[in-house]
């Protein structure tokens, strides 16, 4: 739960963000403004399987009224 006016940040690995539901969820959210980021998880200098994984950086703000 967000208060009116308070802001929640979380980070969802993005090979996850679509068979989880993540768009649907959001959408399903009333007075809660979403935006997100992509981002590199381990950055650009690492090596392995998992090197390019990304998350995604998800915003939700709630509306103050």
């Amino acid at each position: 739960m967000i208060r009116p006016g308070g802001i929640a940040v979380i980070s969802v690995n993005a090979a996850h963000w679509a068979d989880k539901g993540y768009d649907a969820a959001i959408a399903a959210l009333e007075g809660v403004e979403a935006t997100w980021k992509e981002v590199s998880i381990y950055g650009a200098a690492s090596k392995g399987a998992h090197a390019k994984d990304l998350s995604r950086i998800l915003t939700l703000k709630r509306s103050v009224g």
